[in-house]
């Protein structure tokens, strides 16, 4: 039997029971079928697509959270060997990907 695909997944997120949201389902629906890792948004993350907040904030802000995100998910393929990246929603990382 051949190995299991190693897929890593942008961003991690918790599957709480049912849903109708589509990120944690097909976090669940790949979990099924492969090796899944989730990589957690950094800090600032909340932040920046929190439209409540000063847009100037978040505009200057947004940059370095893409960075950062961008160098958990490397830090993430390097360290676990995946073979897959799956980038869901508007986390900014898929720009780089």
């Amino acid at each position: 039997m051949s190995p299991r695909v190693k897929v890593l997944f942008v961003p991690m997120v918790k599957v709480d029971g049912v849903t109708s949201e589509r990120t944690p389902k097909m976090f669940e629906m790949l979990s099924s079928m492969f090796e899944v890792t989730g990589v957690p948004m950094g800090r600032l993350d909340a932040f920046v697509f929190d439209q409540s907040r000063s847009k100037l904030a978040r505009y200057l802000l947004f940059l370095p959270d893409v960075l950062n995100n961008f160098r958990k998910v490397l830090r993430h393929l390097r360290e676990g060997g995946h073979q897959v990246i799956f980038a869901e929603g508007t986390t900014g990382v898929e720009m780089f990907i």
